[in-house]
């Protein structure tokens, strides 16, 4: 849902750019800007607002003369806000350059068919400049826990990071196998309670470490916590691994199977040795 929403608020907002000229309209500008920058990063918060803030007056001050220029610098201003969220400097690098890229090009399908007679061709200027708008998605970027916690970690300073950094690891390995959305929804939800306060102490950490040295009990905390989602994600893995296991009888056919092969096996390598052995009688072996 979000996706195709995405696709058509981009697409609508560079077909629709070149309307909002006056006073009263780039205010709404700004508004709109703001809110396409937190739809596009997928959550509501300051970050999403500069974004999209800067974004809007990027626009305004390139105006009209130049909108290719313009609609590529406000796609990269609404997508950086989701590019700090990527895991690396190289994942933010790629996605301000697919943004300017697919801003410009999605700038210029607007300008070219957005102001058809033709409302087919409208439509369909509005799709295109949208999916050219959102190449950004491509690039996978960290969930606000784990941006929380990688802004907290200040590699190799002290343990505490470590075990921050260990925390980050497990919460991408997390999310890589779709852990939450294999169990059931209670323990889902706990689980993920937990991993929201190990975010909420990584934000306090990090604000300690600016005022000046952080408290013993802080770090100990952290620690701990970051100890006991080992644990629960340790029993989780072990969980579903045996509830697979049950669970699906092409595995439990298998295993019968090589089950059965492996007596077979056994008992042709014990008739091999029977008649290998010297002295045996056709009567032993057939005992045997």
């Amino acid at each position: 849902m979000v996706p195709m929403l995405r696709v058509l608020v981009l697409g609508a907002a560079l077909c629709g750019a070149a309307l909002l000229t006056g006073t009263w309209t780039g205010l709404l500008a700004v508004l709109a800007s703001c809110a396409i920058a937190a739809l596009v990063d997928e959550r509501y918060g300051a970050l999403a607002l500069i974004a999209g803030s800067l974004a809007a007056l990027l626009h305004a001050a390139i105006g009209a003369g130049h909108p290719v220029l313009a609609g590529a610098l406000w796609c990269a201003g609404v997508w950086s806000a989701r590019a700090a969220r990527a895991p690396d400097a190289r994942s933010r690098y790629a996605i301000v350059a697919l943004s300017l890229l697919g801003g410009a090009l999605g700038a210029w399908t607007s300008s070219r068919y957005g102001a058809d007679p033709s409302a087919p061709v409208r439509l369909a200027a509005v799709l295109v400049a949208g999916l050219l708008a959102s190449v950004g998605a491509l690039v996978a970027v960290d969930d606000p826990v784990a941006t929380a916690l990688r802004w907290a970690v200040l590699p190799g300073r002290e343990p505490v990071d470590e075990a921050l950094s260990r925390a980050l690891d497990l919460r991408r390995r997390a999310a890589l196998a779709e852990v939450s959305q294999r169990v059931d929804a209670e323990t889902s939800a706990r689980v993920e309670r937990a991993w929201t306060s190990l975010a909420e102490l990584g934000r306090d950490l990090a604000a300690a470490r600016l005022r000046g040295a952080a408290p013993g009990w802080m770090t100990a905390r952290v620690e701990s916590h970051v100890a006991a989602l080992t644990r629960a994600h340790e029993r989780l893995d072990a969980h579903l691994a045996s509830s697979v296991r049950v669970a699906d009888p092409r595995l439990a056919e298998v295993e019968l199977a090589s089950e059965s092969l492996e007596l077979e096996v056994r008992a042709l390598d014990e008739v091999t040795r029977a008649t290998a052995a010297p002295g045996a009688s056709a009567q032993e072996i057939s005992v045997r």
